[in-house]
């Protein structure tokens, strides 16, 4: 199965991502912290994708880089009867992370462009996938 997700999402520096690669896990160059998910890219109208270029565009120009130190790991956990695997994860702590998502969010809904608000935001990389329990 393909992925055919669009999210908005920041990489880290190629040694940043050296350094939270785990074995086994998430391939360095797609380590990334989303700061929205979109949901299905095929359901994007081209309208909709070049408003979300401009906005990124936009909040990037408005924005200095992101300082980010990572705050430790963790794990999310799914219903112990799932057959989902656990996100293992970086968490990471940057004071100008919230207001910088806040002006994509509001841009965004704006625009009439829908996001996902399935989980709040706890910003995070993925570093593996493992099963429940382990």
């Amino acid at each position: 199965m393909s992925n055919t997700g669009a999210m908005i999402a920041l990489y880290p520096p190629p040694s940043v991502a050296e350094a939270l690669a785990v074995p086994g896990g998430e391939p360095v160059d797609h380590l990334h912290l989303t700061l929205l998910f979109l949901g299905d890219a095929e359901s994007l109208t081209l309208r909709q994708a070049e408003q979300l270029r401009a906005i990124c565009e936009a909040v990037a120009t408005a924005y200095a880089p992101v300082e980010a130190r990572i705050g430790g790991v963790g794990r999310f956990s799914v219903s112990p009867s799932s057959e989902d695997k656990e996100p293992y994860y970086a968490s990471i702590d940057a004071p100008a992370l919230p207001a910088l998502r806040e002006a994509l969010v509001t841009a965004i809904k704006a625009n009439g462009i829908p996001y996902s608000e399935e989980h709040g935001f706890v910003p995070h990389t993925t570093m593996k996938y493992l099963p429940p329990g382990t």
